[in-house]
């Protein structure tokens, strides 16, 4: 009876585990590296995505202390892969030069995970290292030099506002129109320190932000700002998601997209550069938002609207992505969002791995589907065939897997069978063993009043049964007496 209990708990808890298998997945993103390190070395962090289940497809950003951290190799913060149905984990690296003494965070700053079961976003266990940042360590008593003090600042022919002090950090200067080139002068209060941002700078209409940094000898960094505002003629405001941004005049510092070439169009009823698409058609304008961040906007002369202009760059072909309405979802796929060259795009996503953007060829104009590969980040026209030849494949392993788990448990109730049947027969056989065992049992002492009662009819019956049988016996001999006393009387006769 034990072993069929049990058997029947294991069953139990193993197809709740089989088909629950999501609920008790967890994903977590950690980070490993060196807790200690001296500044002006590099220091290696490994990041880990992680699950108790099978990887599906993830995309997560690296964040950390830039002021004290610069990320190396060129590599990019944010991370977009997926898994191959088999793996539970998979290792980035990320490499950073220590700048400035003191403690460092690097961390996961955001990620989304979508399991491989299904589609079904989950939450992400997001993970954080710090990191002590030594001073040099020297040979001799003497120590790195901690000053990072400029012992001058300045713009020649303008003055800052205010005038310079080593312990202010911020100014600001006004600047005449059509001032787009100034020479900045700075120096260091100490020869060991070394100073960037200094030289000839290029400037656009209205705020620029200058800054110069200088690094003591020890790593510490001081930055200095001055805010150089050049004085914009009829300045052109337009107002985009409620913010303001300022129509930028001046093509200097602005790339140039491919295919496009340099124009004017009429805004506000003043003449600006733009930049007209040859394959597009789009009309681009520069806009510059209140902290002086620039960007290309596409802009739309009939109703005088402006949408960011995202222009994504591969080796051998770039792409213009477009919002994905709900009539261009392909079947098997959802909406989805993510970061693709630090342009976030929409994607079309499923459990492939591998999302599909929906945009404008930027040499043809062609418009079609593009299966983006994030890992290599590569871009290839859409291919439904192999599409669904990778969906089946995935099906059909889903299927193999579920068909073990069905074969395992019937293999289990057959067990839980022949165990009951065998338990049939056994308690049969104590059953009859416990009836043997009742004959022997004590009566109830109403039985045994009973039967003491007709037992005693019967022997009194019997007794007097005996005692007919005793006079009759008597009354014969008696008479054959008398018989033979009648004999004796005749013959004295």
């Amino acid at each position: 009876m034990k072993k069929s209990k049990f058997t029947l708990f294991m069953v139990i808890a193993f197809t709740s585990l089989l088909f629950n298998v999501k609920a008790l997945a967890a994903t977590s993103i950690g980070i490993s590296a060196s807790s200690s390190v001296t500044v002006g070395n590099t220091v290696t962090a490994t990041v880990t995505i992680s699950s108790n289940s099978t990887l599906g497809t993830w995309d997560f950003v690296i964040g950390y202390d830039t002021s004290k951290l610069t990320l190396l190799d060129d590599a990019n913060q944010r991370i977009a892969d997926f898994g191959d149905g088999k793996i539970k984990s998979r290792s980035y690296t990320f490499r950073f030069m220590t700048k400035a003494t003191g403690s460092a965070k690097i961390y996961v700053d955001s990620a989304s995970y979508y399991s491989y079961w299904d589609e079904k976003l989950e939450n992400v266990s997001k993970g954080s290292k710090t990191i002590t940042i030594n001073p040099k360590k020297v040979s001799n008593p003497t120590t790195y030099s901690s000053n990072n003090y400029l012992s001058s600042l300045g713009i020649d022919g303008y003055e800052l506002t205010p005038a310079f002090n080593k312990n202010t950090l911020e100014y600001s200067v006004k600047l005449p129109k059509e001032t787009y080139n100034i020479k900045l002068n700075g120096k260091t209060e100490d020869s060991k320190a070394k100073i960037d941002g200094i030289g000839d700078i290029t400037l656009v209409d209205g705020e620029n932000k200058l800054e110069v940094k200088v690094t003591a000898e020890n790593g510490n960094i001081r930055t200095y700002v001055i805010k150089a505002t050049v004085e914009e003629p009829n300045p052109i405001k337009v107002n985009i998601d409620e913010k303001e941004y300022t129509v930028v005049r001046k093509k200097d510092g602005l790339t140039i997209p491919s295919n496009y070439k340099e124009t004017t169009i009429d805004i506000q009823g003043e003449s600006v550069l733009a930049f007209n698409g040859e394959i597009t058609k789009y009309n681009l304008v520069a806009l510059k938002d209140n902290e002086g961040n620039i960007g290309l906007y596409i802009y739309n002369s009939t109703n005088e609207t402006y949408e960011l202009y995202k222009e994504l760059k591969f080796n051998s072909i770039n792409i213009y992505p477009y919002l994905i309405s709900d009539d261009k979802i392909l079947d098997g796929y959802k909406k989805g969002k993510m970061t693709i060259n630090n342009n976030e795009v929409e994607v079309l996503q499923n459990k492939s791995g591998y999302p599909i953007i929906y945009g404008m060829n930027l040499s043809t104009g062609e418009v079609s589907y593009y299966t983006y590969d994030a890992k290599d980040n590569t871009l290839q026209r859409y291919n439904e065939e192999e599409v669904l030849k990778n969906n089946k494949e995935n099906k059909d392993k889903l299927y193999i897997i579920y068909g073990l788990a069905a074969f395992s448990i019937l293999e289990l109730f057959i067990i839980i069978i022949i165990l009951a049947v065998k338990n049939k027969k056994t308690n049969k056989k104590l059953e009859e063993t416990l009836e043997k065992t009742m004959k022997f049992a004590p009566i109830d002492e109403d039985n045994i009043e009973e039967k003491s009662k007709k037992e005693i009819k019967k022997e009194e019956k019997q007794k007097l049964k005996e005692e007919k049988l005793k006079k009759k016996e008597e009354k014969k001999k008696l008479k054959e007496k008398n018989k033979d006393d009648d004999y004796e009387d005749m013959d004295e006769f």
